[in-house]
């Protein structure tokens, strides 16, 4: 139990660079009579700092959390919701990799979910930055797609990790395949239960090494299609489906020509909207598991939690079931933030927010720089966007593929350009633009409405076109 350091967690977080600093100068020559050791130092460093809890849902959409209980109570009644929040590339592998790293696609080079992760700079991860840092990691779920899973995930001191989602196992719910610690694993039960349990288990043996800070990554493979839920849950009630304007739109030829071949069925999207409403309970009770270790270990008003999704889902917007596109259902996320003494209780911060901006909200905590990262600090309330990236880069091997599209969007509009493949990003075969004020649902196009006073203005084009290759603080 940590009483003695919870009451000296309270105060202000050290910095870990003043650490650093310290130890340097205790280290010139021989320690002196009552100068701390190296060992002591970091100690009393490490004294000051959070527990650090991320939890990754995959494809969950930002209206799902009325079936959480324990998420509201833990997070929206007790944390800070950024409503505003967004995937930067609505993608699992690209968005996780974004969540790691704390920058855009374009900077960290995982473009889609079949690129070799040999090319992401594992270096520059928010878990390589607090390991060296002096803090206990741990993954539990969900790691990089194209990751061999009998290799070890760097700059994880442990793991329980899968890679391949619906091509491992049981469609990613029942005889999920791990790597545990090295040791090559079949998860028999529910997954989101497995990888409960080993989250659980890292918790538990974190006490052994009670003085030393963890950072833990959580990534259930819930509500993922075909979002299977386990028995206790298969005939849950979940809420009506209140439908938006954007669902099954009648008239789509003033959407791109890949949208026009879009026929979600309504049945068979209520059909999966209900599964993964009924998966997401298992989740909300792995949370809610969690933080009740939390609590019985001394460590839940020390540890600072944050919640999101890797992008977002369509539920037959637009006639489209799915993500990977730029519209609003797509891209944007649920993104919660708890901090009991250091953040908001019950609040609702409308600052633009985004995947890329984890790392940096870790590393703040943790008293580390973020300046390499594109994203900024949810901790901090100095700051404001006036616009948000979004970028994604074609699908491969697809009928109808997904052009490679990057998009920009501020509070009154959002414009995208869609590019020529093979051309590098600097053909614009289609564009799309949105009043979000007077049309929120993104049903009318005014590219192609052959009125040209209601066009894009200049200025959102060519910051774009400045944006998409953005590094470190001149990114939105």
């Amino acid at each position: 139990m940590r009483s003695d350091r919870a009451r000296g967690r309270r105060r202000a977080i050290a910095s870990l660079a003043a650490g650093a600093a310290l130890v340097t100068t205790a280290w010139i020559g021989a320690p002196s009579a009552g100068t701390p050791t190296k060992g002591e130092v970091q100690a009393q460093a490490s004294a000051s700092l959070p527990n650090i809890l991320v939890i990754v849902t995959d494809d969950q959409r930002p209206d799902t959390l009325d079936v959480m209980p324990a998420l509201q109570q833990l997070f929206v009644l007790n944390g800070t919701q950024f409503p505003n929040a967004f995937a930067s590339t609505p993608l699992c592998c690209p968005s996780r990799a974004s969540i790691f790293s704390g920058r855009y696609t374009h900077n960290h080079g995982v473009f889609r979910s079949g690129t070799d992760p040999a090319v992401f700079d594992q270096d520059a991860t928010m878990q390589a930055r607090l390991q060296k840092a002096g803090y206990s990691t741990a993954i539990a779920g969900k790691y990089l797609n194209s990751w061999d899973q009998s290799l070890d995930p760097p700059f994880f001191d442990r793991w329980a990790f899968f890679s391949r989602g619906a091509q491992s196992g049981s469609a990613g719910f029942y005889d999920l395949r791990f790597n545990v610690d090295g040791k090559r694993r079949t998860a028999k039960k529910y997954s989101t239960h497995f990888i409960r349990n080993q989250a659980l288990r890292f918790l538990e043996s974190s006490e052994a090494d009670d003085d030393r800070p963890w950072f833990l990554y959580v990534a259930p493979f819930a509500p993922h299609p075909p979002a299977e839920p386990e028995p206790r849950y298969s005939r849950a009630k979940v809420p009506e489906w209140e439908m938006s304007p954007a669902a099954f739109e009648e008239d789509i030829l003033d959407k791109p020509a890949y949208m026009q071949f879009s026929n979600a069925k309504k049945w068979r999207v209520g059909r999966l909207r209900k599964a993964q409403l009924r998966s997401l309970m298992s989740v909300d009770d792995l949370i809610e598991r969690l933080f009740n270790r939390l609590d019985r270990l001394g460590e839940k008003q020390e540890t600072l939690a944050v919640f999101l999704s890797d992008n977002g889902f369509m539920w037959g917007e637009h006639r489209r079931m799915g993500k990977s596109v730029p519209y609003t259902a797509s891209t944007q996320i649920p993104m919660l933030v708890r901090w009991p003494g250091h953040v908001r209780r019950g609040a609702i911060d409308q600052r633009f927010a985004s995947n890329v901006d984890v790392g940096p909200t870790a590393l703040d905590a943790a008293g580390l720089s973020a300046e390499a990262m594109d994203g900024r600090s949810l901790i901090d309330r100095s700051w404001q966007r006036d616009r948000i990236l979004l970028e994604f880069w074609e699908g491969q091997n697809e009928t109808r593929p997904i052009p490679r599209w990057a998009s920009l969007r501020t509070t009154e509009h959002q414009y995208t350009e869609y590019y020529a493949r093979g051309t590098d990003g600097q053909v614009v075969i289609e564009r799309e633009f949105y009043d979000l004020v007077a049309d929120p649902w993104q049903l009318e196009n005014l590219v192609s409405d052959e009125d040209p006073t209601n066009d894009p203005p200049q200025w959102m084009v060519d910051q774009l076109f400045t944006d998409r290759s953005c590094a470190s603080t001149s990114c939105p």
